[in-house]
């Protein structure tokens, strides 16, 4: 089975719609979910000029984007279909997401607290 091309202003066209949607359908998920967050942790120098939503904006617009360039330069020298080239780039960056985001947890544990080092 041959997969379908897409021409190159399709491609790109197809990459930002999916990248605004994405970049929505993030930040409405990160705004619903329950995180009990202090203000001053909001104390950067890029937040107290631009704002956070700008911010927070710019961050999964610019993580997405990343994405895409990626799959986009190295999937089409695989030599896997497209399908198969998605499913690994996506669980690799998912596992570099949480591994990376371990830092934070770990951070937050009490267990400084409760004595275990």
């Amino acid at each position: 089975m041959q997969d379908k091309k897409l021409t190159g202003g399709k491609a790109v066209l197809l990459n930002i719609a999916v990248i605004v949607l994405m970049t929505a359908f993030a930040i409405i998920a990160h705004a619903i979910l329950p995180a009990p967050v202090d203000d001053l942790d909001f104390d950067s120098a890029l937040v107290q000029f631009f704002g956070f939503p700008f911010v927070a904006v710019s961050y999964f617009i610019a993580l997405f984007t990343h994405c895409a360039l990626v799959l986009h330069f190295y999937g089409r020298h695989a030599s896997c279909s497209r399908l198969e080239v998605g499913f690994r780039f996506g669980a690799t960056f998912a596992l570099l997401y949480l591994i990376a985001m371990q830092e934070v947890i770990v951070e937050a544990t009490p267990f400084g607290t409760w004595g275990y080092e």
